[in-house]
């Protein structure tokens, strides 16, 4: 059934089908000239050109793998194709240099003085006095600092352990 599509510009002969048919070797002479005509289209306009016999040369032009064609003379219209430019990597994504911020160790909350503070929830906590170390109430407006505990029993845990 192919032979009915290429049997003329192959060389091939149809096969009756009853019988099994064998292929007749292709025709090259036949071939190469189909094959020029349609590379034709893709860019070589005659005959006379150089490579309108080589069926490769044009694509390799058309892939820029062949050196390029003489420019065409004055005059003439020319047949171009947009090239794309060659692929470049993106440059390397550098990483910033970490940022060193040395902080001031906190300094142990049970030397830390009892700050009330002014906020509006006062409740009664408790508080380690350094100074007679021991744990004491005070009242706590809801701001601060850490040295507050919920009970005298937390206070004393977390303090006179490191007395």
């Amino acid at each position: 059934m192919l032979s009915n599509l290429f049997g003329s510009a192959l060389g091939a002969t149809e096969a009756p089908t009853s019988e099994i048919a064998t292929p007749a070797p292709p025709n090259f002479s036949a071939t190469t000239t189909a094959s020029a005509g349609l590379f034709g289209l893709l860019g070589q306009q005659g005959g006379n050109q150089a490579g309108a016999n080589d069926p490769f040369s044009s694509l390799l032009k058309l892939f820029s793998l062949a050196p390029p064609a003489p420019a065409p003379e004055a005059g003439t219209p020319a047949a171009t194709l947009a090239t794309a430019a060659p692929w470049t990597p993106p440059p390397p994504v550098t990483q910033p240099p970490p940022t060193t911020t040395t902080s001031t160790p906190e300094p142990d909350i049970c030397v830390l003085p009892p700050l009330t503070g002014n906020c509006q929830r006062a409740r009664i906590m408790w508080y380690f006095d350094n100074e007679t170390r021991a744990c004491e109430r005070f009242s706590f407006s809801g701001c601060g600092n850490s040295n507050r505990f919920e009970s005298k029993r937390a206070c004393e845990a977390r303090c006179l352990r490191l007395v």
